[in-house]
């Protein structure tokens, strides 16, 4: 989606990243006897890189912990919380 957004000229921010609160990275903590932190800190580069090895490029890709991921969920839910959303 973000390739033909922006061959359609839209200005695109492509985020993604490892994501340590999903119920699997939480289930495969458990099967390895680790917490989740640690399972993504030993499959997060692999992760990044096997997205790279199928032409899958992000703007940006971070872990959850990141400072700049965790200020714009505040951002967005205080966006939501004035648009009385939530």
């Amino acid at each position: 989606m973000p390739r033909y957004l922006r061959l359609t000229g839209k200005d695109v921010a492509f985020v993604c990243g490892s994501d340590e609160h999903g119920v699997a990275i939480s289930m495969k903590a458990k099967k390895e006897g680790v917490t989740p932190k640690e399972v993504i800190d030993k499959y997060h580069h692999i992760i990044k890189t096997s997205f790279a090895d199928f032409g899958i490029s992000f703007d940006n890709y971070s872990e959850p912990r990141q400072k700049f991921i965790m200020k714009r969920h505040l951002v967005s839910l205080k966006h939501c919380m004035n648009k009385g959303i939530l």
